[in-house]
């Protein structure tokens, strides 16, 4: 009966979280909680306001370090994304031995890292974060970016190789990128006959 009262008064997982952060302020784990649900619920003004919270009580929180660059990343502000992205992955090298948990936030913070490069258009840096972040952890989202900059560079094996890594990865059936870049290449690659 409590558990059904409990869903009843709340809705999400954002208004949980918020009901412990507020009834344990100074704490981490609920605090940042709140702010990666607000952060899943696409709330992004309310999830960075949580996020900033978080890093009152630990500065330099890899996790929280993350979801600030990718909600900045998301507002496209590039520059702010890139310094929370750059402390996040300065936070977590330092350790001797990392979790699963914080490679992966590792390579999130080089995967923003190379964004912030490709459009300030400095590829050699972008290339250098981009390959960082599946070395780190191979996803799909960072090798289709490792896709794209390869064909900007017009360096179609390269491009092809990373947009068959990116299927690998891939969850989604058809996901629309995916066919888009192997449709950029087939195109580059009848160019180049």
């Amino acid at each position: 009966v409590i558990t059904k009262e409990r869903n009843i008064l709340f809705d999400s997982r954002a208004t949980i979280w918020k009901d412990a952060a507020e009834k344990a302020p100074g704490k981490l784990r609920p605090t940042y909680n709140y702010a990666n649900a607000l952060l899943v619920e696409k709330r992004t003004d309310e999830a960075i306001d949580a996020f900033h919270k978080a890093l009152l009580i630990d500065p330099s929180y890899p996790s929280s370090l993350v979801g600030l660059a990718q909600l900045y990343l998301r507002k496209r502000d590039i520059e702010k994304a890139s310094s929370y992205a750059k402390q996040a992955s300065e936070a977590i090298e330092k350790k001797v031995e990392t979790t699963v948990e914080e490679r992966d936030l590792l390579a999130a913070s080089y995967y923003v890292q190379a964004v912030y490069f490709a459009q300030k258009n400095k590829l050699k840096k972008a290339h250098h974060f981009g390959l960082k972040a599946v070395e780190t952890s191979p996803s799909t989202p960072g090798y289709i970016l490792l896709t794209k900059l390869y064909l900007s560079s017009h360096q179609i094996p390269q491009a092809l190789f990373s947009l068959q890594r990116a299927k690998m990865f891939d969850t989604k059936k058809n996901n629309p990128e995916i066919v888009s870049l192997q449709q950029d290449i087939v195109k580059m690659q009848q160019r180049s006959r």
